[in-house]
């Protein structure tokens, strides 16, 4: 089967999975996350320092209680033409309904460039042990990361992390971390970042 329509098939699946998810669980399975990612920053940044994160679409892992709660600078991205730029935003209001029904920065947000934030929070379909990363089809965050230097973090619910291999092309992102409400994995793959 082609490569492309394997994704497509898997994509389909996983996101009848997570769809399928109660509104309890998700809401239990958030704040494990959240704890998690709080862990893991506390454990490789400083106050201050920035970090990327992302408002979710429908059906996605929700990280809003955990963005500006903490001491960090927070980025988050926006689809402009066919690519990622990031924006720095303090507060729920520096946002607008934005492409795929995904809250974006508003225009008097600062864009900084990514390679100043030390991690991404970056959200997938789907995730396996060796850190590859299924995402929406699109390969956004793929062409954004692609040079990126600093910590790359899946964030997913369980359900969303296979232990089989994903369908991959050489383009496609290696995490350095996947995170979900049952635990934090730091994957061995040959493209590590750190």
């Amino acid at each position: 089967m082609e490569l492309k329509n394997q994704k497509r098939l898997l994509r389909q699946d996983m996101l009848a999975k997570r769809q399928s998810l109660s509104e309890s669980f998700r809401i239990n399975s958030e704040f494990k996350v959240h704890e998690q990612c709080k862990k893991l920053c506390q454990s490789y940044l400083k106050q201050g320092e920035l970090l990327a994160s992302y408002r979710h679409m429908p059906g996605e892992l929700n990280l809003d209680s955990f963005n500006f709660t903490y001491k960090y600078k927070f980025i988050f991205p926006k689809v402009v033409g066919d690519s990622l730029h990031f924006f720095e935003c303090n507060t729920e209001n520096d946002f607008i309904a934005g492409s795929f029904n995904i809250p974006e920065p508003k225009d008097h947000c600062l864009e900084i460039n990514i390679e100043e934030c030390s991690m991404v929070l970056v959200p997938g379909v789907a995730f396996d042990r060796r850190g590859r990363r299924l995402g929406m089809g699109k390969g956004f965050y793929d062409k954004a990361l692609a040079d990126y230097k600093g910590l790359k973090v899946g964030v997913a619910f369980n359900c969303q992390l296979l232990n089989d291999e994903l369908p991959h092309e050489d383009h496609d992102l290696f995490m350095d971390f996947v995170i979900t409400e049952n635990f934090t994995i730091s994957p061995i793959h040959e493209k590590r970042s750190f």
